[in-house]
């Protein structure tokens, strides 16, 4: 249950442009609150269902997140001199890694809900 609620309000996050991190742990720090109305929880859950449809999840957040890595990139090209191409290689290789990552935590999660 930890983990669905945690990819759902990663998901989220996501989507409206919030990086999440993962903790140190590797354990889900999003936890209900004690008393928490489980119909609420319910609603919660349908909200997410219908605006992040299960098959088509996936792609629409690899899509948002390969959208803002291009972004982030050119924006970074307009504003900066010339870069050394080792530089830009060292770049590049480090965003492929962290971006694989992502995905990778990102897939194992969505599989969970």
């Amino acid at each position: 249950m930890k983990s669905k609620l945690y990819i759902r309000a990663c998901a989220v996050a996501l989507a409206l442009g919030i990086a999440p991190t993962a903790p140190a742990n590797g354990q889900a720090t999003l936890e209900a609150a004690p008393n928490q109305d489980a119909e609420k929880l319910a609603i919660a859950h349908e909200i997410v269902d219908r605006g992040f449809p299960a098959g088509s999840r996936e792609a629409m957040f690899f899509g948002t997140m390969d959208q803002m890595v291009h972004q982030m990139r050119s924006g970074m090209q307009r504003n900066l001199p010339e870069m050394d191409s080792g530089a830009e290689q060292v770049l590049d290789e480090w965003l492929a890694e962290w971006i694989g990552t992502a995905k990778g935590i990102l897939r194992q999660h969505s599989s969970q809900s």
